[in-house]
């Protein structure tokens, strides 16, 4: 997901470019972790809660995380 204010990326390719330039990103790290799953009673849908955390470089070449949160569908 862009970071807020980003329109949506849509696609595989748009996904791929994404995720590329992410990792160019001077100090550039992520790592997330699933706290809970769920399925629908039918078993046709499916939801994951999970946390995550972002760490670049600011623009004075510190070192930032930032905390966030998501819901896979």
């Amino acid at each position: 997901m862009p970071a807020p204010g980003l329109p949506p990326i849509t696609g595989k390719s748009a996904l791929r470019e994404y995720v590329e330039g992410s990792f160019r990103i001077p100090g550039f790290k992520i790592n997330w972790t699933s706290s809970a799953a769920s399925i629908s009673p039918d078993g046709k849908l499916a939801y994951l809660f999970g946390d995550n955390t972002v760490t670049m470089d600011d623009p004075d070449g510190q070192s930032t995380t930032i905390a966030g949160r998501a819901v896979t569908i």
